[in-house]
């Protein structure tokens, strides 16, 4: 299952921003997958410098989100 999350990953640049944002949402929700740690060290191996850019993107959307509402 990992080599085709991989090969998604590698086949297009917003490929790794979509499963990343899910993955990251998923993981903050209370209905959260156990593979999702799996999920973001690949991304990481496979994208390293990418994924960093866009985990923090990712943050500070949900820091504005939550600013917003709290």
């Amino acid at each position: 299952m990992w080599c085709v999350v991989r090969e998604l990953i590698n086949a297009h640049p917003d490929n790794l921003a979509t499963v990343l944002k899910h993955t990251i949402y998923n993981e903050l929700s209370t209905a959260r997958n156990p593979n999702n740690m799996a999920m973001i060290s690949l991304m990481f191996q496979s994208a390293p410098d990418v994924a960093a850019t866009l985990l923090a993107e990712i943050f500070q959307v949900c820091c504005c989100l939550s600013s917003e509402n709290g």
